[in-house]
């Protein structure tokens, strides 16, 4: 399983706007956030760690879990959207 810290986000790719947005419907504003301070920003585990008042295991374990929350979501295929079935 590839590491949370491999998930590539690029700040002056316009589409991770719509990659955090897509997902806004399964994922709380929090944990929102936390991607758009990790991936986006650049911030680093430590940084938001400290930021949030947490610890740095427990940032990483959420990311892990956010990561996963999102791999196992079943997206919805370019016929479901043309249909109206979600």
């Amino acid at each position: 399983m590839e590491d949370i810290e491999n998930m590539e986000f690029s700040s002056e790719d316009e589409h991770d706007f719509l990659v955090f947005n897509e997902y806004s419907h399964i994922l709380s504003s929090e944990k929102i956030e936390l991607l758009k301070d990790y991936y986006y920003t650049g911030k680093t585990i430590e940084d938001i760690a400290e930021e949030k008042g947490k610890t740095i295991g427990a940032v990483k374990m959420q990311l892990k879990r956010i990561r996963e929350k999102i791999k196992n979501f079943p997206k919805e295929t370019d016929n479901e959207k043309e249909s109206g079935f979600n």
